[in-house]
């Protein structure tokens, strides 16, 4: 973004650059308008390692074209390696097993990592863990 000053007048100009390109700010430092390459390769590989996304739905969600997809794959031995597994159908769905909530010792099925089964669980277990460091806390003064 470039500004120009004129009679104590302060306009901004928004200059469009083509994707990929950065852009110098008023001190002087660039700004990339793009992601840094690797994290876009860091996020291909977590998206790839799902069977259940297509290439066409990858590629829009991380918003790159085709070429840039293949500079990622010949930039990352490992994006190569996970194409290869999917074209091989060796990739599996991560299933989850049954955990019992340590509160009300009831069996559920985890969801991303969760270690109680509901928020009323996770209610109770903050009470018990702050009454913990309150006891904690008398007994140690």
């Amino acid at each position: 973004m470039s500004t120009s000053r004129s009679n104590k007048k302060t306009t901004k100009k928004t200059v469009c650059q083509p994707k990929g390109t950065a852009v110098a700010d008023e001190s002087g430092l660039d700004e990339s308008l793009d992601a840094p390459p690797n994290l876009q390769a860091d996020a291909l590989e977590l998206l790839l390692r799902s069977p259940r996304l297509n290439i066409d739905t990858i590629l829009r969600l991380l918003d790159i074209d085709e070429r840039d997809f293949r500079d990622l794959v010949k930039a990352n031995p490992a994006v190569g390696g996970l194409l290869k597994q999917r074209s091989q159908g060796l990739l599996e769905l991560q299933g989850t097993e049954p955990r019992k909530c340590p509160m009300c010792k009831e069996w559920f099925l985890p969801y991303a990592g969760s270690k109680l089964c509901s928020d009323e669980c996770k209610a109770a277990d903050r009470i018990d863990r702050r009454d913990f460091r309150e006891e904690s806390r008398a007994t140690s003064s």
